[in-house]
């Protein structure tokens, strides 16, 4: 009885053992999970990941083999329709300002960093073509999306400086430099990558001022009048989104 008891004892040890290093074995397994190069930012992730913790692109090859793993790709299939969400967001813009007497068209380029999932916060510069000049304004720009699918609206709020530059000075003629607000929103057409078109419109808004002056022959323009003056635009834009 008692040889039986030290063989029982012998068998039990050795199955604690064995439970023991196949413990250590898959500890070590998990440290040491392998990993792959993300295709959308070249980040190194890990070879399980459905979706790429830097850049958030789907990642259809990921390496899963649990229920967890399995479960988590059939969720990721089924949020195809969810671009990646890039961390700088770049838009280039064309579009017609109407509204006072200062009408025109412009382009403008804007880029910023991705302060939360859906918004994004960044510098914006322009250029604007008058019939008897041109101007640039630059503004700090905030962008939100209110959902994350490929076709997504979009509110948006500017707020710049605005400098015009006139070929000749005329009575009655308006000087847009001054401070701008911009208020507005659109919609998003996307594509997995986070590329696609922009479509928006919106109102502006600039304090500027307005002269009025004689001309003298031989002298050019003189000013003997300025006064503030508020002129309002409706907006209309379309761009690419990078």
């Amino acid at each position: 009885m008692l040889r039986g008891m030290r063989l029982f004892a012998v068998a039990l040890a050795a199955l604690v053992a064995g439970s023991v290093v196949a413990a250590a074995a898959a500890t070590d397994e998990a440290q040491t999970e392998e990993t792959r190069i993300c295709p959308g930012c070249g980040a190194e992730i890990p070879a399980s990941a459905v979706f790429c913790p830097n850049c958030r692109r789907y990642q259809p090859d990921a390496k899963v083999g649990t229920e967890a793993g399995r479960a988590a790709t059939d969720a990721a299939v089924s949020r195809t329709d969810e671009p990646a969400r890039r961390l700088v967001n770049v838009r280039v813009k064309g579009g017609m300002l109407a509204g006072s007497d200062m009408t025109n068209a412009g382009v403008w380029a804007l880029a910023g960093l991705r302060a939360a999932d859906l918004i994004v916060v960044g510098l914006g510069f322009g250029y604007k073509d008058y019939p008897n000049g041109k101007s640039c304004p630059i503004s700090v720009s905030v962008r939100a999306s209110l959902t994350s699918g490929k076709i997504a609206p979009i509110v948006y709020g500017d707020v710049g400086y605005n400098k015009g530059q006139f070929k000749t000075v005329y009575p009655g003629g308006p000087d847009p430099s001054g401070v701008f607000v911009d208020l507005g929103g659109g919609i998003d057409i996307l594509n997995k990558d986070g590329i696609g078109f922009t479509l928006e419109a919106g109102v502006r808004f600039e304090d500027s001022v307005q002269y009025w002056g004689y001309y003298f022959p031989g002298t050019g323009i003189y000013k003997y009048f300025v006064r503030d003056k508020t002129f309002s635009f409706f907006q209309l834009a379309a761009g690419i989104v990078i």
